[in-house]
């Protein structure tokens, strides 16, 4: 995401930058703000490499969120990350009522996926697996809206750029 926002570099990873990042998140054990790192000497020296291992979806809305705000901060991305979790609660609510027919059932399954930790910790910090339960969520609730809908046309349209958005995100 830093590559893409101050340097205007898709698809590359800068290796000393990364590898400064981890050794100081390792040394301190918690998460660090980029903005709080000094990448001068990564910057002014850096080793390239194409990033062909991890999706492009996650640095371009983090990169985004990073010019849009003017700061390096995870706190933003934070803060997508659990209203959308916290939005996602409304549509499992949905998803059980549709499946099941009852509201009991429907409740229940928002409150365990609301209160389930994994899905907690997710979305507090950056990292692919969120995005991949999220647009699950999203696909199966577009593809029983379709199964049910007199004319499923545009669920099954909605569904189908889920599916393409979250290959960006989790492709597997």
């Amino acid at each position: 995401a830093r590559q893409i926002a101050l340097h205007g570099r898709w698809f590359q990873s800068n290796l000393v930058a990364v590898n400064q990042l981890g050794t100081l998140q390792d040394e301190e054990q918690r998460l660090l703000d980029p903005a709080a790192v000094d990448f001068r000497a990564a910057d002014a020296h850096p080793q390239w490499q194409p990033e062909a291992l991890q999706p492009p979806g996650e640095p371009v809305v983090l990169a985004g969120l990073w010019k849009l705000i003017g700061t390096e901060e995870w706190l933003p991305y934070q803060i997508v990350m659990i209203a959308l979790s916290a939005l996602l609660t409304v549509v499992v609510f949905d998803l059980g009522l549709r499946l099941f027919g009852r509201r009991r059932t429907a409740y229940l399954g928002a409150l365990l996926y609301a209160v389930f930790p994994p899905i907690a910790w997710l979305s507090t910090i950056p990292h692919l697996d969120a995005w991949a339960v999220d647009f699950t969520i999203i696909i199966a609730a577009l593809l029983v809206r379709a199964r049910s809908a007199a004319k499923a046309t545009r669920w099954l349209v909605g569904a189908g750029i889920a599916i393409g958005l979250g290959s960006y995100f989790r492709p597997s």
